[in-house]
């Protein structure tokens, strides 16, 4: 329905940036001013300030308009729409709402209007703004500075097209039929279809398992099922190719039979091998082929995937070095045995030519924190941990109590500590245990087993609760480092105690209930393996007295058996309500998105340390220094930024941020400290430019990486500063220089932090789970919760606060002797963590001077109280 009629008023937005941007010398103020017999409009606007009010209000031909529901009863009094806009308009709603009503618009040529005007007429240029003051008005807008403006072209039009009925009707017909066009031309559904076409196309992903996978009852193999399912169930298409535990006709007989016993429907693609459907998951499974690798090649070629996963099932490697050689698939590795990988302390046979095959897959997931930081420390690989053992859905029953049958081990052999379990049978003959042999049992263990008339042997189940439901108590006494292990997060969702080894990553699956239990660990295998291919342990003696006092007061106390049952099955329900596919589903395509590792030959490995050792020891040495240097040279680059290291001063600040902190943290500290001081904040791997580096998760790897970039820096006088962790940071780092000749700091500041000596002996708790680190940030209020409650942004900045986390929970003070130089210890005044007594004694560790320095707020004061901090540590920045 069309408005526009000659005898209305001229109208126009009266905010800030609506169109009189700029106050009484803007285009729309002297429109407004010059022709005073022409009555005008102005709505007010979200920038509209009160200056401008008062200059509108001066004018007595200007009229304000209410603010109105519907945009018709506007139009309706409006002859003519100005919009001299001076910044960039995205494209002027308005413009369009106008010329539909036939309303002329008059407009400046800013930003988007030119497309809202296009085929009409009275398009005005103008000089747009392009600078703003560092001041912001009432409405939280920065004030802008505005060019001088020429109003003489809009009051020509304004006289025009309120002077002419003629110029004003083939105005307002042209108005119309353009914006009549434009409406035409758009397609409700083009953002719907964008946006769809952004949505992430399913995954092709390709399983490698070189084991049972269904029925299975090893943990990392239901494992492996649970994780394909869960990405099959996101809509991904999901192959798997697997082998039953031993090959043959008959072994192929049996196994379709016990699928069809299943109801499961089994084809037979080729001789030797059943194939099903089991979960949305396509499943091949070699009983009777002659050759798995060439098969699992056939499947690769058949099923192009996108993404193929291997894992520690395949310690000889045989499908592994198939799917590095896939055309374009990237291989992820999944980590569930330290025992089962080529390098490192853990593992029972070395090779570093299987090492070197390793490291060519496009991404390694450890199955825990432990796992993860030994590939990175010992295989020298950048590994990850992020949840890869998915729990079956629930819900779980409540299955702990003392009135059922058996105190149960799953998997008795050497390196699951059956030595300690048939030790606690002996001691215990009145008490029933059970053991449950996979895997690992052998006939030495079942023998063993049966030497003792209170331990039944029951068989493996395909349903968890038929085996839960008659325990009392699990016992998990694992001699090798344990990767995590499944079956104590399992009992403990059924609140049944367990009692496992402190070792591994089983302290992670413990979530800080009671019990670990120590053991000597297993520390050397023979060079040889069992009749169940498991590698041969030399067992150490074991010391089963805390293993017994435990046992103990969980058997003969009812109240203490409940309380641990039911803080058991309290902790593993928080860890399972966030225990999801997501975090593995980002890590695949994340690894799509990067160029792919060209999988070099197999002797890759071989040819390089021939070459190398060909090279005489002087060659080797001076190869060394060179490949030192570099590193070195661009570790400064990549540590500190090269303009702030260069920039001539008294004094530089070496800044060390808190968990998860930046560069960023320090910004706008160089204007707000003398111009002497060069603040040279320190770029920790994992975040802003060096997002895509692995972080650190041990303190001194961290500060053994800080000192070599810093060691051609401290030619002149330096301070250091940290924060929280990076208090820690500052303190290591200038013992680490100490040690090594080289000048100390001539300050060292130390921020919301405990002095170290608390950290003497100290025992890292176990790593909290998601909900818990969460509910921590929110209680430090370090993360403003915009950020904490998007999802998106938490995962890109998740990983280098947790490694962080991680490197200051393992971090253990060691005694030395005290710093020369003067401490200032910084702290907010109620700060939930940190008390006046832990800055306090900082005081210790030095001989020169100290000074405490409290401020108003929290952990965070020196963001919450910036201005009075920055004075301060000015003041204690002079000479």
């Amino acid at each position: 329905m069309g408005h526009g009629k000659h005898e209305g008023q001229v109208s126009t937005g009266g905010g800030a940036h609506g169109g009189n941007l700029g106050g009484v010398d803007s285009v729309g103020f002297r429109v407004q001013a010059e022709p005073p017999h022409r009555r005008f409009g102005v709505l007010p606007g979200w920038g509209t300030t009160a200056a401008d009010r008062a200059a509108l209000a001066a004018l007595p031909n200007v009229e304000f308009l209410p603010h109105c529901r519907d945009i018709e009863d506007f139009l309706r009094r409006s002859a003519i729409l100005l919009m001299p806009s001076l910044w960039l308009e995205g494209f002027g709603l308005i413009v369009m709402e106008a010329m539909l009503r036939g309303v002329p618009v008059i407009s400046s040529d800013s930003g988007g209007l030119k497309e809202a005007k296009e085929g009409t007429g009275y398009v005005i240029p103008v000089r747009e703004i392009t600078e703003y003051e560092n001041v912001f008005d009432e409405h939280g807008m920065p004030r802008p500075v505005v060019p001088p403006q020429d109003a003489l072209p809009w009051l020509e039009a304004v006289e025009i097209l309120a002077g002419s009925e003629e110029a004003y009707r083939r105005e307002s017909e042209a108005s119309r039929a353009a914006a009549e066009r434009f409406v035409a031309s758009v397609d409700p559904s083009a953002l719907e279809r964008y946006l769809a076409s952004l949505a992430p196309k399913p995954l092709r992903v390709l399983l490698a398992q070189n084991s049972p996978y269904y029925p299975a009852h090893g943990g990392g193999d239901r494992s492996n099922r649970l994780l394909v399912e869960a990405l099959a169930a996101r809509g991904h298409s999901c192959v798997v190719v697997a082998r039953t535990a031993s090959y043959g006709p008959d072994e192929h007989r049996r196994y379709v039979e016990e699928l069809k016993s299943r109801q499961i429907a089994v084809t037979e693609p080729e001789p030797g091998v059943a194939a099903f459907s089991l979960n949305g998951v396509s499943v091949r499974v070699a009983a009777n082929h002659a050759n798995l690798r060439a098969y699992f090649s056939l499947q690769i070629e058949t099923f192009d995937p996108d993404i193929i996963l291997a894992s520690t099932d395949d310690p000889a490697q045989l499908l592994l070095e198939a799917a590095l050689k896939a055309r374009r698939a990237r291989v992820v590795y999944l980590s569930r045995a330290t025992l089962a990988l080529p390098f490192g302390p853990d593992c029972a046979f070395p090779s570093s030519k299987k090492t070197a095959v390793l490291r060519q897959v496009d991404a390694a997931v450890g199955v825990s924190e432990y796992v993860a930081d030994y590939m990175r420390r010992w295989g020298e690989m950048e590994a990850v941990h992020v949840p890869i053992s998915l729990m079956e859905p629930g819900p779980y029953p409540r299955l702990g109590s003392l009135e059922n049958e058996f105190v149960t081990l799953v998997n008795p052999c050497a390196v699951k500590g059956i030595a300690i379990f048939t030790a606690l049978a002996a001691r215990f003959p009145d008490v029933q245990f059970a053991a449950v042999p996979t895997w690992g049992t052998n006939e030495a263990d079942l023998a063993a087993l049966r030497a003792h008339p209170n331990i039944t042997i029951l068989p493996p189940v395909d349903r968890i609760d038929d085996l839960l439901a008659r325990t009392r108590i699990l016992l998990v006494p694992s001699l090798w480092a344990e990767a995590r292990s499944r079956i104590i997060v399992e009992a403990m969702l059924r609140g049944i105690p367990v009692l496992a080894s402190d070792i591994g990553g089983i302290p992670e699956a413990k979530m800080g209930v009671p019990y670990l239990l120590p053991v000597r660990p297993i520390e050397r295998y023979r060079p040889k393996l069992d009749e169940q291919m498991v590698p041969v342990a030399e067992v150490p003696e074991q010391d089963i007295e805390p293993w017994a006092k435990a046992l103990q007061a969980l058997l003969n106390d009812p109240a203490h058996y409940e309380d641990i049952a039911s803080r058991s099955r309290e902790a593993a329900h928080r860890y399972v309500e966030n225990l999801n596919i997501l975090p593995f589903e980002a890590l695949l395509r994340g690894t799509l998105g990067k160029p792919r590792k060209e999988a070099a030959a197999l002797e890759t490995g071989a040819s390089r340390l021939s070459l190398l050792e060909s090279l005489s020891p002087e060659k080797r040495r001076l190869l060394a220094l060179r490949l030192r240097k570099k590193a070195e040279s661009s570790a400064e680059g990549h540590w500190f930024a090269p303009a702030a290291l260069a920039r001539p001063a008294r004094l530089r600040l070496f800044c060390f941020p808190h968990a998860g902190g930046g560069i960023a943290t320090f910004h706008g500290w160089s204007d707000a400290l003398p111009h002497d001081i060069a603040v040279c904040p320190a770029r920790f791997p994992g975040r802003e430019s060096r997002a895509g580096e692995t972080p650190f998760r041990r303190m001194e790897d961290l500060i053994a990486a800080l000192g070599t970039a810093l060691s051609n820096h401290l030619d002149a006088p330096f301070a250091f500063f940290g924060h929280s962790m990076g208090a820690a940071v500052a303190f290591e780092l200038a013992r680490a220089l100490r040690k090594s000749g080289f000048p100390q700091p001539v300050r060292l500041f130390v921020s919301a932090a405990r002095a170290p000596q608390f950290r003497r002996g100290w025992t890292p708790p176990p790593e909290p789970s998601d909900e818990e680190f969460l509910h921590e940030l929110r209680r430090l209020q370090g993360v403003p919760r915009e950020i904490l409650e998007n999802r998106e942004l938490m995962r890109l900045i998740l990983p280098a606060l947790k490694a962080d986390a991680a490197l200051y929970r393992h971090y253990v003070y060691q005694d030395e002797a005290p710093l020369d130089c003067p401490i200032r210890a910084y702290g907010g005044e109620t700060d939930p963590n940190i008390t006046r007594e832990h800055l306090e004694a900082w005081r210790e560790q030095t001989t020169a001077s100290f000074e405490l320095r409290l401020f108003p707020g929290g952990h965070f004061f020196h963001q919450s109280a910036e201005e009075d901090f920055l004075k301060t540590l000015a003041a204690d920045l002079l000479p």
